[in-house]
């Protein structure tokens, strides 16, 4: 009824156990790369709205005023978005270091089934390799395609309150 399992050898226990060490590093990982990606993504749109904001509504102020607070809290972006980018690049290396370690774990110990498969082991590696590289991408994005600060409106530009009036209401064969 029940299937013989071959006994594990200490050498096998031991090198189950540094490959499930490596797993739950990268786990570790990953959890530290989304907290620290949360917390710097609503960081850096909050400063992006602020400073939007601030230009818009104070238009009609001395741009000396507006300019050095708005490059203050540009400053502020820039640093949010560096240290987004650095720490998901450290954290893509860091789960790199994880997955070869247990590729040579594999390699060295060929007759014990580490992982479930080889094709769901490569498919969890690319997933946890994948995340902390997208992240750098996004943050990439943000340094290359948005300016480090919004443009403050001109006397030339609209006023930001201004809107177009209300059509005016069209008669209709109920209500002539």
């Amino acid at each position: 009824m029940h299937s013989k399992r071959r006994k594990l050898s200490s050498k096998d226990k031991s090198t189950r156990e540094r490959w499930w060490h490596e797993d739950r590093l990268v786990n570790e990982r990953l959890t530290w790369l989304f907290t620290m990606q949360g917390l710097m993504w609503g960081g850096y749109a909050f400063l992006r709205y602020r400073m939007t904001e601030i230009a818009f509504a104070m238009a009609d102020k001395k741009p000396s005023d507006v300019d050095s607070y708005i490059d203050a809290l540009a400053n502020v972006a820039w640093w949010v978005q560096l240290i987004g980018a650095v720490s998901a690049l450290i954290i893509f290396a860091s789960v790199l270091a994880a997955v070869f370690a247990q590729h040579e774990l594999q390699k060295q110990y060929k007759p014990i089934q580490l992982g479930v498969t080889n094709e769901t082991t490569h498919a969890g590696h690319g997933a946890g390799l994948a995340a902390p590289f997208l992240c750098v991408v996004a943050w990439g994005i943000t340094f290359s395609l948005l300016p480090p600060r919004p443009p403050v409106p001109t006397e030339s530009s609209p006023p930001a309150t201004q809107s177009e009036p209300a059509p005016a209401p069209r008669a209709n064969a109920i209500n002539p």
